[in-house]
This record gives C-alpha cells, structure tokens and sequence, in this order.
C-alpha cells in the first residue's frame, strides 16, 4: 500500500515538473526549434523521394510477363473481339500494332514484344474480370 502511494507520488511529481518545463519560454522555444528542425528534415526527404518518383520509368518497372496460355484464357473469357484490341491499341496509340492480323497474333500469345504483353495482358486480364463479375 504505502509503495502504490509512494509511485503515485512520483507519478504526480514527474507531471508537475513536466508542466513547469512547459511554462518556461526556453523550454518551449527550444522544443518549437527540434519540431521546426524535424520538419525541414522530412520535407527534404519528401522532395527527394517525389523527384526520385518522377524520374521513375512506370511502364518498364511494374511489366508484367504473361505467358501464351494466360493471354488466350483472358482473351476467352473477357468477351471481347478483335477490333475491341485494335480499338484500344488505338487509344494506347501504339500505331505500329493496330492492324487486324497483328490483333489475331496478339490474343493468340504469338507476340514476343514484352511491353505490349503485358499491356495487353492486364487490360485482358481486367475485362475478364469485369465480365464475371
């Protein structure tokens, strides 16, 4: 008993004098200084990160490689026809790609070109699962 009441003396104690830390100006001004440090610091980190960001090939990193049979069962169960891939090969506006018989070979899983793999892929991939859903 006399020990929970000695703690809880020192326990009042130590919120008194952390009161009177705060009433003294210096105190606080220097607190206000190491929180204004602290800020600068993350502000320069949150500017390095967001350059590092920019500079960042999104299409390149985050490529998904899908293979032959994956491609041919999204294309089979997204429900959509050839000229829905050369429509949106279109608005991709990968020129070079948007012809019928390249569209064909796309679905098929016959194209070796990664990036338009997997582009293809995820958007057949997304409408397979828009449409069982």
């Amino acid at each position: 008993m006399e020990e929970s009441v000695r703690i809880k003396i020192k326990d009042l104690q130590d919120q008194i004098d952390s009161v009177a830390q705060f009433r003294n100006p210096n105190t606080v001004e220097a607190r206000l200084e190491n929180i204004n440090n602290q800020i600068e610091d993350l502000n320069r980190i949150m500017n390095t990160v967001s350059i590092k960001l920019q500079t960042l090939d999104f299409d390149k990193k985050f490529m998904e490689e899908f293979k032959d049979d994956e491609i041919k069962a999204f294309y089979q169960e997204s429900g959509l026809k050839v000229q829905n891939i050369i429509e949106f090969l279109a608005k991709m506006k990968v020129s070079e790609y948007q012809s019928e018989d390249y569209a064909y070979r796309l679905v098929s899983g016959h194209v070796k070109d990664l990036t338009i793999r997997s582009i293809i892929g995820k958007f057949l991939r997304y409408h397979a699962l828009k449409n069982k859903i």
